[in-house]
């Protein structure tokens, strides 16, 4: 590659497109008591089936719905891979799969679904696809959703826990196959919304964090998840019932008042402060203060698809500016008040009442915003050796609110469920149709269906011919040509590597699409080397995340970077458009130290050149 291609990437400088946005007590009754709605099937006790993986038993070697105890929990935990995790949660996993002849209503029922869809995401030699306790739960809970609406089994306000917790439930195990079910817990969720955007007991009009947190829950799975449309003022009015509720220290309550003045102190709490920053994460990420570009480059605001429909635009009331500041304020709350097992809750001042139901909250904070460490804690490794510790003979976790309930909590954390949860909903995006039409041909004959989704079919050819055709410039050919070189890829049975002809041809393609400003093709190329497995690639990568001239190629160049290394989400959500140049920058800077941390004997920037290697032979 020349050195004015390198110069033309290597530029250092960052683009700065968007504003600065950086990276209870009801819960417990709702979930434990209620009835079963007539006509709704009762789950039945799973058959033992004596083939690893297909029902019966699993966890290691597990016998008669028993898995063998987990080793001590000493030592750093470092991961959620952590063998001693891994041999929890079979524990755990077998223990839920027993409550597959319980009778349950729909919260703790919805919890057992949740905790083995996601133990199977995770550990599929754990929890089988076609587990027959599994599937049979998730029937159970598909009979509260027929087409005519949910079916609570409790009313007053604590219907929204349920309906949160079943469609987080039904995404887990599902999404998109279990659509038409979600819909209409969906549709029940947003039909509770307060006027003042949060969820609260039926005739009390201030509203509850608690509620809130879980009624955002299950809309963001139901959105993200298996692609149910949720209008952008409902994701702005929570937002902004959450901004107006925080506290003047930071942190948030659990029944704010109706209209808190400016400076309100109220009783800031633990769980209502991490179950906050969670609901603000996933507020802000639904709302349009991103801007993409159409195929002729021209920045467009993203609009709500219910509102075109409508022929208006829906302009939130909620800011960057403001999301940041309350983040920033309740993560400093967080800092200061760090505790893992000492929680102040709803009616307990640090007794740790509310121990599992903290612990799942605070993973979902800490995920959503990309940290490993808080207040100098490795929240990961002390949360999760916490949990062990408490664990039952029997797989599961019994606290002052039952074992359904807990362990549900304890495994979710151990899991790492959000960080689940975040890996499905890419997979969904990734196979769906594209935003507004983008990159699909105008002949609908070029259009394949794929994964419930409508994609440009790939042209078949040489890698050469595909290369070039890649390098035209034009969006509808280019786009094929990278489908079809992508296909080649994952299809081939010879591996591609940075060195030889092929890695040479890519350097090429890239080298072009650069010098003619293709984003198109250097999109393809990026992914395409992502591809190659070959580590050497990645400084090339990184360069891309300095690429000035359009967003969308920085933020293809990290998606490759996380493929090729594995870690899907990256060092937490970040997006080109909406970080400051300190942020983005501090991005780049992290997946440097990364790739001199897996190859300590090369050289970075002496790297970024390797590809050109071949031509100079």
């Amino acid at each position: 590659m020349s050195d004015q291609t390198l110069v033309h990437m290597s530029t250092r400088k960052v683009l700065r497109v968007g504003l600065a946005v950086p990276l209870g007590a009801a819960l417990v009754v709702a979930i434990s008591f209620g009835s079963v709605p007539a006509g709704a099937q009762q789950a039945v006790p799973p058959k033992k089936s004596a083939v690893p993986g297909k029902g019966g038993a699993a966890g290691g070697g597990a016998a008669g719905g028993q898995a063998a105890p987990p080793p001590a929990a000493s030592g750093i935990i470092a991961s959620d891979d952590d063998p001693r995790v891994k041999a929890a949660v079979a524990r755990a996993a077998a223990w839920l799969r027993t409550r597959a002849n319980q009778r349950h209503q729909p919260g703790e029922l919805a919890l057992a679904v949740h905790s083995l869809a996601k133990i199977h995401e995770k550990y599929p030699d754990l929890v089988a696809e076609n587990d027959p306790a599994l599937l049979h739960m998730v029937e159970s809970l598909k009979a509260y959703c027929p087409p005519s609406g949910f079916i609570p089994a409790q009313k007053g306000g604590h219907d929204n826990y349920e309906a949160g917790v079943v469609a987080m439930a039904l995404s887990a195990a599902g999404g998109e196959a279990n659509r038409k079910e979600i819909e209409v817990v969906a549709q029940y969720i947003m039909s509770k919304q307060s006027p003042n955007g949060s969820w609260n007991y039926d005739g009390e009009t201030a509203g509850d964090t608690s509620m809130t947190q879980y009624a955002i829950l299950g809309l963001w799975e139901a959105a993200s998840g298996a692609g149910v449309p949720v209008p952008h003022e409902v994701w702005d009015r929570a937002a902004v019932w959450l901004l107006n509720t925080q506290l003047s220290n930071g942190g948030f309550e659990y029944h704010p008042p109706a209209n808190p003045p400016q400076n309100h102190v109220g009783d800031a709490t633990h769980t209502m402060t991490v179950a906050s920053l969670g609901s603000l994460y996933i507020c802000r990420d639904h709302l349009p203060f991103g801007k993409r570009k159409n195929n002729k480059g021209v920045l467009l605001a993203v609009e709500d698809e219910s509102a075109k429909e409508k022929g208006t635009s829906y302009k939130p009331q909620s800011t960057p500016e403001a999301f940041k500041q309350a983040l920033d304020r309740a993560a400093a709350w967080v800092d200061a008040n760090f505790t893992l097992d000492k929680a102040r809750g709803a009616g307990d001042g640090g007794g740790g009442q509310w121990y599992f139901y903290y612990l799942y909250a605070f993973e979902r904070f800490a995920t959503l915003a990309g940290v490993t460490h808080v207040a100098g804690h490795h929240w990961y490794d002390e949360g999760a050796r916490l949990i062990l510790a408490k664990q039952q003979e029997d797989g599961s976790w019994t606290h002052s609110h039952g074992p359904e309930v807990n362990t549900g909590f304890a495994v979710l954390f151990l899991i790492r469920s959000t960080y689940i949860s975040q890996k499905i909903h890419q997979k969904r995006i990734g196979r769906g149709t594209q935003i507004s039409g983008r990159g699909i041909p105008k002949n609908l004959d070029e259009l394949q269906q794929e994964g419930g989704g409508l994609k440009a079919k790939g042209i078949v050819g040489k890698t050469g011919d595909l290369l070039v055709a890649i390098e035209t410039g034009n969006v509808d050919i280019s786009e094929r040509a990278a489908r079809g070189l992508l296909d080649q890829m994952y299809d081939s049975k010879n591996k591609w590597s940075a060195a030889g002809e092929q890695g040479a041809q890519l350097k090429r393609a890239l080298e072009k699409s650069i010098k003619s400003k293709n984003s198109e093709g250097i999109k393809a190329i990026l992914k395409a080397l992502a591809l190659t497995n070959d580590f050497r690639v990645v400084p090339l990568l990184i360069d891309g995340m300095y690429y000035e001239d359009d967003p969308e190629v920085q933020l293809e160049a990290r998606r490759a970077l996380c493929l090729i290394s594995r870690k899907f989400n990256g060092f937490g959500k970040i997006y080109p458009e909406e970080a400051t140049k300190e942020e983005w920058q501090d991005e780049i800077d992290r997946w440097v130290a990364w790739y001199k941390a897996v190859r300590p004997e090369s050289a970075y920037e002496d790297d970024v050149d390797l590809l050109t290697s071949v031509e100079k032979k």
